[in-house]
């Protein structure tokens, strides 16, 4: 049996640090509800002019690959082969519906292409109290976008990160 001391015990809790250029900004549930709404109201339209395009491959499977040859004993794909498709956004003058109908008319491969609108994310009902209407998160940033570059776009920021979003590994 070992007894292990914790390393504040009997000391009071140590307060947390901010950070170098910590701009914590008291703010109320009325900006939050205000950023909220605005947040809700450009997301309205965003996905009017996308589109999924799905291309007519075969479908391949490790039985599939199996019949060709009985001299197989194993299939291994070194990424999942499902049906192939893309993202499309179309011009904002664009007639979807119509657009849509002359893509599902091309052949392609094995048959025709088949054009569908994009489904919208669903995403959990968020709160007034969970979001923090001071801070603004933008995605799609160039590699070699340098912070002097977004402090340019965001004269008013008291704060700029510049962060890069990690590729994830195919694990076991």
């Amino acid at each position: 049996f070992f007894n292990y001391k914790l390393k504040n015990e009997g000391a009071p809790p140590k307060k947390k640090k901010k950070t170098v250029n910590g701009t914590t900004r008291p703010w109320d549930r009325e900006a939050a509800e205000k950023a909220l709404a605005l947040e809700l109201e450009s997301q309205k339209n965003a996905g009017a002019n996308a589109i999924v395009i799905r291309f007519p491959d075969p479908e391949v499977s490790k039985e599939v690959v199996q019949q060709f040859h009985p001299s197989i004993e194993n299939v291994h794909f070194q990424a999942p082969c499902g049906g192939r498709y893309c993202f499309v956004t179309l011009k904002e003058e664009s007639n979807v519906e119509k657009v849509m109908s002359e893509i599902n008319r091309i052949k392609f491969g094995v048959g025709h292409l088949q054009a569908e609108r994009k489904a919208p994310k669903t995403e959990e009902n968020v709160g007034p109290e969970n979001i923090d209407p001071f801070t603004l998160y933008v995605g799609n940033l160039p590699t070699n976008i340098s912070t002097l570059e977004v402090k340019e776009k965001f004269p008013t920021a008291m704060r700029i990160d510049v962060g890069y979003a990690q590729k994830m590994k195919f694990t076991r």
